[in-house]
C-alpha cells in the first residue's frame, strides 16, 4: 500500500490535469466559468469509517479523529469529500426528520452529545477540503422492518421488501417529499458544498414491488412502459434535488454515481444515467463507479472509461471517475481472468489516476473509500 500511495503521489506531480493548483509558476489557463476550478480528487467517507470514529465518547474524542482524517487526506492532496451522512432512514446529525443512525452510538451505546456533522463541516472547510452529504435516498432498512420510527409511521405504505431489505417506492410522491425535506434540512442547517447520491435507486427489477403504484398512473393516463415508467420516477427525484441545492446558491453541487455498468443501471436500477449526461438540470456531476480492472474480462477499464466519456453531453455536466481503491491487493472475484490483477499489480490504481488525469473528457475522480486510501 505505500509503493502504492509514493506512485499516487508521484502521478500527482507528473500529471498536471490532476495536480493540485499553483504548483509551478506556469500561467493557468482560463476555466470556463460552469468548470470547476480545478480537477475534483475526491474521496467517499462511508457511515462505517464515521462509525469508527465515533466509538470513542464525546466531541473531543470526534474531532481528534476526524480531524485526522481530513489533515491526512489534505496531504493527499484530496480536495473533496463525501461523507455519508443519511446511510439509511436515519441520520449523522440532529434531525427533526430522522432518528439518529445506529452507527453514531460510541462504545456505550449511546448517540452523540453533539453535532457530528457540524464538526466535520468545520474541520473539512480549516482544511481547504470542500465537504458534500452524501444520502442514500431510498434504502430504508437491511431487514424486513417490523417496527417503525414514530417519525415515519406515515411512510410505512411507501416501501417494498426485497431479498437486500426494506426500500422507499421511488414513485410514490411523498417519499419524494420526504427525501427532498431531508436534503433541504441539511442545506438550511450546515455550510456544505453540495448533496450527494449513489448508486442505489431501483432495489429489484421484479414487476410486483411497485405493481399498484403503476396501475394507478396507467389508469391516469400513462403510457410509457413499466421500464421507462420506472426510469422517470428516478428522474423525477434528480430534477428535484437538483432545484434544490441550486436554489440554496449556484456554487452548490449536485452529484450523482450510478453504478460504472450502463446497462445495469438502466436494466435494473432503472437510473437513466446517459439522459442525467445529455440533459442539463439533472446534476452537476455524474460519478460512474468505473471499480473495473484493466485486465476485467467483461469490463475492462479503458472500455468502460471509452463508453462513458463518448455519450453525449450536457455543457453544464462534469464526468468524474469512481475508482475502486478498496480492491488494491485483493481478487476481484467476478472479473473472470483477471481476477489476480490487483493482487499481482501494486500500479493499477495509478495508473487508473493518471489515465483519468490525461483525459480532458473528464473533471477529476473519486476514491471509494478513505480507509482502502491508506492515507
Amino acid at each position: 500500500m505505500k509503493r502504492v500511495l509514493s506512485l499516487l503521489l508521484l502521478l500527482l506531480l507528473l500529471f498536471g490535469g490532476c495536480a493540485a493548483p499553483n504548483g509551478g509558476n506556469e500561467p493557468q489557463p482560463t476555466q470556463e466559468p460552469s468548470r470547476p476550478v480545478e480537477p475534483i480528487r475526491a474521496v467517499w467517507l462511508t457511515c462505517y469509517e464515521l462509525n469508527a470514529m465515533l466509538r470513542r465518547p464525546g466531541e473531543a474524542a470526534f474531532r481528534e479523529a476526524f480531524g485526522q482524517a481530513v489533515q491526512r487526506c489534505a496531504a493527499g492532496e484530496i480536495n473533496t469529500l463525501f461523507v455519508q451522512v443519511r446511510p439509511f432512514c436515519d441520520a449523522f446529525y440532529p434531525s427533526e426528520r430522522f432518528d439518529w443512525s445506529s452507527l453514531c452510538a460510541d462504545r456505550n451505546g449511546d448517540p452523540p452529545s453533539f453535532d457530528p456533522l457540524a464538526v466535520m463541516v468545520e474541520l473539512a472547510h480549516q482544511q481547504g477540503l470542500s465537504l458534500h452529504a452524501w444520502v442514500n435516498p431510498y434504502r430504508v432498512s437491511y431487514d424486513s422492518l417490523t417496527e417503525w420510527p414514530e417519525r415515519l409511521a406515515a411512510y410505512r405504505t411507501c416501501v417494498g421488501q426485497t431479498e437486500t431489505g426494506t426500500w422507499f417506492d421511488p414513485s410514490q410522491a411523498a417519499v419524494r417529499s420526504l427525501i427532498l425535506d431531508g436534503m433541504r434540512e441539511i442545506l438550511q442547517n450546515y455550510a456544505v458544498d453540495g448533496i450527494h447520491i449513489d448508486d442505489y435507486f431501483y432495489p429489484t427489477a421484479a414487476e410486483s414491488f411497485d405493481r399498484q403504484s403503476y396501475a394507478e398512473a396507467c389508469a391516469l393516463g400513462n403510457e410509457r412502459s413499466l421500464a421507462d415508467w420506472r426510469r422517470e420516477q428516478v428522474n423525477l427525484l434528480l430534477r428535484g434535488a437538483y432545484a434544490l441545492v441550486k436554489s440554496f446558491g449556484a456554487d452548490k453541487i449536485f452529484s450523482v454515481s450510478p453504478s460504472g455498468d450502463l446497462t445495469k443501471n438502466r436494466e435494473e436500477a432503472f437510473a437513466d444515467a446517459a439522459t442525467w449526461l445529455a440533459q442539463g438540470g439533472m446534476a452537476d456531476w455524474v460519478i460512474p463507479q468505473i471499480y473495473f480492472g484493466f485486465l476485467h474480462e467483461k469490463k475492462p477499464f479503458e472500455a468502460v472509461v471509452n463508453q462513458w466519456e463518448t455519450l453525449p453531453r450536457h455543457e453544464s455536466v462534469r464526468l468524474l471517475c469512481g475508482l475502486a481503491a478498496y480492491k488494491q491487493g485483493k481478487e476481484d472475484a467476478y472479473a473472470g481472468a483477471g481476477r489476480g490483477e490487483w493482487t499481482e499489480d501494486a500500479d493499477v490504481l495509478p495508473r487508473q489516476i493518471a489515465l483519468i488525469c490525461a483525459d480532458e473528457a473528464w473533471s477529476g475522480y473519486s476514491l471509494f473509500s478513505y480507509d482502502a486510501c491508506g492515507f
